[in-house]
């Protein structure tokens, strides 16, 4: 698996990496998450927040079984310090018909994760006391992991790749400033998400450039950033909106 190069932080909470790009980050986690953007917003915490998918989430995609599932997603980000909402957005993405289907590229499960590529995340998982320490947490073990269509193994294990990609940090709030640099980033996590970490996220492929503006897409309708309305018709007959 790819690793990522360090980035340099101030002192301020400005980051800025090695191509200049700039942002806000969490300066407290940057030790815990060396791979990734760690963003800071004035807002509540993730666990103070809570989680509570949308009624027309539940709706729509019932086989998310989010009665139950929506508590995953939450303990999950929480270990990562990802809104749950972000999770969610790449569920609906990759699961949209289906949480146990084998895709014809033979990515399996909810989030539609490759044996081999789950085979490399678990590796890093064994060898990393963070990562098994979170797994513990979680009640997981590296046997569980090996299910790629169990929910809370392919969620960890999206999470263990999300990280990689360097998916923002904390709580994801519209009304902050940074919300258009956070949601940049969530975008260039979601083409590496499909076309791989080494690939080049300006220049995505076809399918890489649809999985980034899905997530988007679904993200904003999650957080409230725009209605059912606003969205894109591509989008709307996605989600059968």
């Amino acid at each position: 698996m790819l690793k990522m190069s360090g980035f340099l932080f101030s002192s301020s909470g400005l980051f800025q990496d090695q191509a200049g790009k700039k942002g806000f980050y969490f300066g407290d986690n940057s030790r815990d998450y060396p791979n990734s953007l760690d963003f800071y917003q004035e807002t509540v915490s993730l666990k103070e927040r809570g989680f509570f998918p949308p009624d027309w989430v539940r709706e729509k995609f019932p086989h998310f079984n989010l009665e139950k599932n929506a508590q995953v997603l939450n303990s999950t980000g929480q270990e990562f310090n990802v809104d749950p909402n972000i999770l969610l957005a790449f569920l609906i993405v990759e699961s949209s018909d289906q949480v146990n289907n084998i895709s014809p590229a033979g990515a399996v499960g909810p989030f539609q994760i490759m044996p081999e590529t789950a085979r490399d995340l678990r590796a890093e998982v064994s060898s990393s006391s963070a990562l098994m320490a979170k797994k513990e947490n979680l009640r997981l073990s590296l046997t569980d992991l090996c299910n790629l269509f169990d929910f809370r193994a392919s969620s960890f294990l999206a999470c263990v790749y999300l990280d990689k990609a360097n998916i923002p940090r904390g709580v994801i709030d519209k009304r902050v400033l940074s919300y258009s640099v956070i949601r940049e980033a969530i975008g260039e996590s979601a083409v590496k998400y499909h076309d791989g970490l080494n690939c080049d996220v300006n220049n995505p492929s076809r399918l890489g450039k649809l999985e980034r503006e899905r997530v988007l897409g679904i993200l904003d309708l999650l957080v409230g950033l725009k209605s059912e309305d606003e969205i894109s018709g591509q989008l709307k007959m996605f989600l059968d909106l």
